[in-house]
């Protein structure tokens, strides 16, 4: 599949977490999105059936995706809370998702389910293809590391914060 065009920024002040449904939602806009720019083309065009099969699958997979956030939202507040800062420093590793989601096909479960969620739409057979499960499975990955570095950028901030001098009176 080639590079995606789709661009979406989650942004934050620095003091607070995204949502895990949140998170969930824009992982299935752009999973959604890499497809239709690369895959399948939804356009103007593309009759109302096919409009309402890529909204209904992106919601499918945003109800998929909440469960697996919400569990990563979990675990890093849980070793922010047990290690503080020293969890904090620490970089995201590249293989941050093992350490979550033990089973090492945790993440290709997780593909399969999206996979079964497609079963029925205009869109089914491209989740039979190599490079579609390569760059979801990558898209998922990426999202589980991005949120953990959120968590851990919000945790170093509170901490910054919490030691600079104040005036109360």
């Amino acid at each position: 599949m080639p590079p995606s065009s789709v661009i979406r920024l989650m942004m934050t002040d620095g003091n607070n977490v995204h949502a895990p449904d949140y998170h969930a939602e824009i992982t299935a806009e752009k999973i959604i999105g890499e497809l239709e720019s690369s895959v399948i083309s939804i356009s103007d065009t593309a009759s109302p059936d096919t409009i309402r099969a890529s909204r209904s699958l992106r919601k499918a997979i945003e109800e998929l995706l909440t469960s697996h956030h919400q569990v990563v939202h979990d675990h890093e507040q849980a070793k922010l809370a047990e290690h503080g800062m020293a969890r904090a420093a620490e970089a995201v590793a590249a293989d941050a998702s093992q350490e979550i989601l033990p089973d090492a096909a945790a993440e290709s479960v997780l593909y399969d389910r999206i996979a079964d969620a497609a079963k029925g739409t205009p869109f089914a057979q491209m989740f039979f293809r190599d490079d579609v499960r390569t760059a979801v499975i990558n898209e998922l990955h990426h999202e589980t590391r991005s949120q953990m570095g959120v968590h851990r950028a919000v945790f170093h901030r509170a901490d910054q914060l919490a030691k600079q001098p104040r005036i109360v009176k």
